[in-house]
């Protein structure tokens, strides 16, 4: 009875390996355009391992898991960060093929009401902050203002994990903290980001051009937040306003995907 329960188990075990699906995707870029960090479901497409683009007229085909998602990308000339309008399918033990022309329709991944062809989209984004790189160059940065991940966390649980991928900004450590951005805009524009405060004493605030628009004095974790920018000289402030005191020495408001995009 032993024996032949085992061989059960094993015939499974067998039949599930057999049955394991492996489909491949092949990209051509047959636009006159270069693309870069190309991704469909989390893999990655170059034409070699030493760059990251598909250059104009060349192909690369990879073997995926079958399912469907957005080839996401990023143009070299006239910089925009990209996915495909359309999902991109692939069935079990199939071989797909996705051609990207000058004429193919995309979408900016920062602003999606803005679409049109890889060929002649312009970005609509005018700031984009995902603490992902290396620090923007912002107006002012006063007192502690940076980016952190998870191992950078103190045992004062000082704030909330980041938000998006794996780094997220704060700003804190003093009374005194703040982080200025200052741009110009040519047309009317939307600003958008994350926070989360665990400043509490007299607060974390939010201005725009001098006047308050948010106040924290509470802890809040992360939660979103727009607003409308108007054409000229914007100068955006989050600050910590605070009596001192461990509270403000090591507690922090922290920021993610910053975010300022023309509306028309």
């Amino acid at each position: 009875m032993k024996k032949y329960l085992k061989l059960i188990v094993i015939s499974t075990l067998v039949f599930s390996v057999c049955e394991e699906k492996i489909a491949t995707l092949t990209i051509k870029n047959e636009s006159f355009t270069e693309i870069t960090d190309v991704m469909w479901q989390n893999v990655s497409f170059a034409n070699n391992k030493y760059e990251k683009s598909i250059k104009p007229g060349t192909t690369v085909t990879m073997d995926v898991q079958p399912g469907g998602g957005y080839i996401f990308f990023k143009r070299k000339s006239s910089p925009i960060s990209a996915r495909t309008r359309d999902l991109v399918i692939v069935g079990s033990e199939k071989n797909i093929n996705f051609v990207f022309l000058d004429s193919t329709v995309i979408v900016e991944v920062n602003n999606p009401n803005n679409n049109g062809t890889l060929g002649t989209l312009q970005s609509t984004v005018v700031f984009w902050d995902d603490a992902e790189g290396e620090m923007q160059r912002y107006y002012l940065k006063q007192s502690f203002v940076e980016y952190y991940s998870k191992k950078t966390i103190s045992y004062y649980n000082d704030c909330y994990e980041p938000k998006n991928s794996e780094k997220s900004i704060r700003i804190g450590g003093t009374n005194t903290a703040l982080l200025h951005l200052k741009i110009d805009l040519t047309k009317n524009a939307k600003l958008s980001f994350w926070y989360a405060n665990k400043v509490i004493s007299d607060g974390a605030t939010f201005s725009i051009n001098g006047v308050e628009k948010a106040k924290w004095t509470t802890e809040v974790d992360w939660s979103f937040m727009t607003f409308d920018l108007k054409p000229g000289e914007n100068n955006i402030i989050w600050a910590i306003k605070g009596r001192g005191g461990f509270d403000i020495n090591y507690k922090y408001l922290s920021l993610d995907d910053i975010l300022i995009y023309y509306t028309e």
